[in-house]
């Protein structure tokens, strides 16, 4: 059952990546800083998501929603949070951290401020002691991907792919919002399901149920844009 199931996952996902590539040349030729442009590519593009014009821009949701309002479409009112999130936990440095390699090991998980508060020094001391530590911090380009400890392909790939949870159920184990969750998803190349295929993963993926290609609900189609 399980394994009809992803077997038939990598085939949609295959066909995805196939859709993604061909819009990609497509979109190659859209003018991003001219709203006449990018009107004419949502206009003629209609069935393609944000997810999807995330994945074929390889930007964020927040650019294409950037791209949506210059477009000159109306922005849609954004929705609460669907978890609320636990308060952090004090962070107690020991008695021996200067020799020990507490600061190296918090700094997986903590900022650098956080670590400067526990060990009541300044961000500045605190990151030149990790320096000299020897941790290698990220570049500006490299910052840009979260540090949450979910943020990461093994995190997602185990749960949305393997699983089979929904953005929603992800979101509230990790503790963040859905348009994180999913933009996660669209840093790490994963492609996102529709609301029919998590529902087919719901029921197929439901322990005792039998797996019966005759029952499928229809997917979405893509159609192709041809000329456009």
């Amino acid at each position: 059952m399980e394994t009809s199931w992803h077997s038939l996952e990598r085939m949609v996902d295959r066909d995805y990546e196939i859709d993604i590539q061909h819009y990609g040349d497509l979109f190659a030729a859209v003018d991003r800083s001219s709203p006449a442009s990018l009107r004419a590519w949502f206009e003629g593009h209609p069935y393609l998501t944000r997810n999807d014009v995330a994945r074929i821009g390889s930007v964020s949701l927040r650019t294409v929603g950037r791209w949506w309002t210059r477009a000159g479409h109306p922005t849609a009112a954004r929705q609460g949070p669907c978890y609320r999130r636990p308060p952090p936990l004090p962070l107690v440095a020991p008695a021996d951290w200067r020799a020990s390699r507490w600061l190296v090991e918090q700094y997986l998980s903590h900022s650098i401020r956080a670590i400067a508060r526990a060990v009541g020094r300044s961000y500045t001391s605190t990151r030149r002691r990790l320096q000299r530590l020897g941790v290698q911090f990220p570049t500006k380009r490299d910052a840009v991907r979260s540090r949450h400890p979910c943020c990461t392909l093994r995190w997602l790939f185990g749960h949305y792919v393997v699983q089979g949870l929904s953005i929603t159920r992800c979101a509230r184990l990790a503790f963040v919002s859905k348009s994180t969750i999913t933009n996660w998803l669209i840093t790490f190349r994963l492609r996102i399901r529709t609301n029919s295929e998590q529902q087919m993963a719901n029921y197929w993926l439901t322990p005792g149920v039998p797996f019966d290609l005759g029952r499928t609900p229809r997917l979405r189609k893509r159609r192709k844009s041809g000329g456009n």
